[in-house]
C-alpha cells in the first residue's frame, strides 16, 4: 500500500508547466450520458497531452471504461504516441499508461492487495438483481471494488430517492459478512449516516470496507483506495519512467473526495489549485486555491477550464 509520509524527493521542476490529475465522472465525462459528449473536451485534452503536459484520469472508473470512452476519443482525435497519458481507474486500485490504440493491449497493473473479497463481490451482484434491478447495474468491469451504478434509464431525481435505502442495504451487507464499515464522502440526511453508523458486523474481522455513496453510484471499496493514492501513482509512474514531473498541478473533481489528491500534492510540496466542478456540495477549507466556475457546473464547467488550459499551451 502506498505511503504517504513526509518528507519526499517529489519537487520536481520541469519544462513542462503543469501536470493534470482529472477525475472523470461529472468535470469530463456527463453524469447523464456517461460519455465525453460536452463538445471541446476531446480537442482541449489532446492539446494539453500533444503539447508535452503530463495528465492523469484519476477515477473510480474501471479500466475498460476509461478504454472506451475517454482513451478511444482522444486517439481518434489526433493523441500522440509521445503522450504522457495515463489512466488511474478504481481509485488507485488499478493503473496504465495510454497505448496508441484502444486495441493495443493495455499494460495494466493491479494493487491485489486492496481488492475487494469475492464473497462482498457477489453478494452485492445478487443484492443488486434481487432489489434494486431496476433502479442500478453490477458493474462488472470492475477488478476490485464493487460499483452499483444508476441505470441510465433511471432520473437522478429517483435515484436520489432511493439512496437512502440503497446506501442502508449494501452497508447491512457488508456488515453480515464482518466487516467495520467505513462510511465515506455520506451525500444523505444525518439520519441515513446515524443509521449506517449503528450497523455492527454480526462476526467481526478485524477488516474494514469503505462505502462511498456519490451522485449517480455506490461503491464498495478498500479503505486503501482513494483519489490521494492515485495521485501518488501518476507521480511515481512519470519518475519511474524518467519523465519530468512538474512543480505546478492542477486537480479537478466533483466530489469532496476529489480534494485529496490536490491535499496530497500539496502535502508533497507541490505547487497545486484545485478546480470544484459541483461547488454547491460544500468547498472544504483547504491550504490551496480553489478554482470555480460562477455558473457552470460538470462537464459545462470541465470543459471551460480545459479550454483555458489549451490556450495556456497552444
Amino acid at each position: 500500500m502506498l505511503s504517504n509520509s513526509s518528507p519526499t524527493p517529489y519537487c520536481v521542476t520541469s519544462a513542462t508547466g503543469f501536470g493534470l490529475l482529472l477525475d472523470v465522472d461529472g468535470p469530463i465525462s456527463s453524469p447523464v450520458t456517461r460519455t465525453l459528449s460536452q463538445p471541446g473536451i476531446v480537442d482541449s485534452l489532446v492539446t494539453l497531452a500533444n503539447a508535452g503536459i503530463p495528465i492523469a484520469f484519476n477515477t473510480g472508473r474501471s479500466d475498460e471504461f476509461l478504454r472506451h470512452e475517454v482513451l478511444a476519443p482522444m486517439v481518434a482525435g489526433g493523441l500522440t504516441p509521445e503522450a504522457l497519458v495515463w489512466g488511474i481507474a478504481e481509485k488507485g486500485a488499478t493503473w496504465f499508461r495510454f497505448p496508441t490504440s484502444p486495441a493495443e493491449t493495455l499494460n495494466l497493473q493491479v494493487d491485489e492487495s486492496i481488492v475487494v473479497k469475492k464473497n462482498v463481490y457477489d453478494a452485492a451482484r445478487d443484492l443488486t438483481h434481487q432489489h434494486f434491478a431496476d433502479l442500478v447495474f453490477f458493474d462488472e468491469t470492475k477488478r476490485t471494488m464493487v460499483s452499483l451504478e444508476q441505470l441510465t434509464s433511471v432520473s437522478n431525481h429517483q435515484f436520489k430517492a432511493r439512496q437512502n435505502a440503497l446506501n442502508e442495504a449494501v452497508a447491512t451487507m457488508v456488515a453480515k459478512h464482518g466487516y467495520t464499515i467505513e462510511w465515506h464522502g455520506v451525500p444523505v440526511g444525518a439520519a441515513g449516516a446515524d443509521v449506517l453508523h449503528a450497523i455492527s458486523p454480526d462476526e467481526p474481522s478485524g477488516e474494514a470496507l469503505r462505502v462511498d455513496s456519490s451522485i449517480i453510484a455506490v461503491d464498495i471499496e478498500h479503505p486503501g483506495t482513494g483519489k490521494d493514492v492515485g495521485a501518488q501513482r501518476f507521480v511515481d509512474e512519470l519518475l519511474e519512467i524518467g519523465a519530468p514531473v512538474p512543480h505546478r498541478w492542477y486537480t479537478m473533481g466533483d466530489s469532496r473526495s476529489d480534494y485529496t489528491m490536490a491535499t496530497w500534492l500539496h502535502e508533497n510540496g507541490f505547487e497545486v489549485a484545485h478546480v470544484d466542478v459541483r461547488p454547491a456540495d460544500g468547498v472544504p477549507s483547504v491550504p490551496y486555491p480553489v478554482l470555480t466556475h460562477p455558473s457552470l457546473i460538470n462537464d459545462d464547467s470541465g470543459a471551460h477550464f480545459l479550454a483555458q488550459w489549451a490556450e495556456m499551451v497552444g
